[in-house]
């Protein structure tokens, strides 16, 4: 009896520490980001005051848009992120972090919402949402540099 309690012990102690390790591994192993991603497709419309242009009277797709959209990461610290986001006109402070699917990135610009989901280790499709002055909801296809 006292074999067979001690076998059971040792297995339950090693098991836990296979876990704790494994948790340890796993909260290391997040989505690397840093860098710049440049943007080479855009979908989506947008109306009214827009920080990013002309003010717009009408809705308007950014089909015709012809900037460069440029997420650039210049700093992560585990699963948070931090850099800027903008076109040629302007660039704004974006903070984001890394979801638990390690595909999915919130982020918050100065007046958007974004998510980012990565479709592989160099591209990137992010969506941007803005209700008040202005109305936007627009989706970028991003490549890393």
């Amino acid at each position: 009896m006292f074999g067979s309690t001690c076998k059971t012990l040792t297995l339950a102690a090693a098991l836990s520490l296979l876990t704790v390790s494994g948790t340890a591994l796993a909260d290391n192993h997040f989505a690397q980001l840093k860098g710049k991603w440049l943007s080479f497709d855009d979908e989506g419309y947008r109306f009214g005051a827009v920080t990013h242009g002309d003010a717009i009277g009408e809705p308007q797709s950014l089909n015709d848009d012809k900037r460069t959209w440029i997420l650039d990461i210049e700093m992560q610290d585990r699963a948070g992120v931090k850099g800027t986001w903008g076109s040629d006109t302007k660039r704004e402070l974006i903070l984001g972090v890394v979801r638990a699917d390690n595909k999915t990135i919130v982020f918050a610009d100065e007046d958007s919402y974004l998510t980012g989901v990565l479709l592989s280790e160099t591209e990137m499709e992010l969506c941007a949402q803005e209700a008040g002055e202005a109305i936007i909801a627009k989706c970028h296809r991003l490549k890393r540099q």
